[in-house]
């Protein structure tokens, strides 16, 4: 066999095959990856996210933001690092391994009554549903006399 031939098969080997070998072996970690967290996010549309367990070597109520939320929409987990997350029950599970001192991120869920980073503890009380009309009728015709109240 020719030297030309050799080096276009080996070639062909680098620049086809190792990206091909690559691409398989991420596919199968990421469908591994989207179920769990696709487990995680219906958990916590559904609101029964009570306590967040948040373990790492820089995890402390300075560098994350861990609050319930006072609405009804908006519930986000944004991190700036790459976690591992699990839910068990009520509790979701989040550890990381960055030792880095940066702003690690912000969990804001509805119905949080706890929040474990590493060894604090913080609860918070549970907050009041508003109902939806919350402002009585004879209020807004008061405020705003040419404004009629809808029937």
């Amino acid at each position: 066999m020719k030297t030309s031939n050799k080096v276009a098969i080996s070639a062909a080997i680098i620049l086809a095959g190792l990206p091909a070998i690559s691409f398989f072996l991420n596919k199968n970690a990421a469908s591994r990856c989207k179920s769990d967290i696709t487990e995680c996010l219906r958990t916590m549309s559904s609101d029964t996210v009570r306590v967040v367990c948040y373990q790492g070597p820089k995890a402390t109520p300075g560098l994350l933001y861990v609050r319930p939320l006072r609405h009804r929409f908006g519930s986000c987990i944004n991190l700036n690092i790459e976690p591992e997350v699990s839910l068990k029950g009520d509790t979701l599970s989040i550890s990381t391994d960055d030792p880095s001192a940066i702003y690690q991120g912000t969990i804001r869920l509805l119905n949080l009554c706890e929040a474990r980073l590493n060894d604090t503890v913080i609860s918070f009380r549970p907050v009041k549903k508003l109902p939806t009309d919350s402002i009585p009728a004879d209020t807004v015709t008061a405020a705003h006399p040419e404004h009629k109240p809808l029937k």
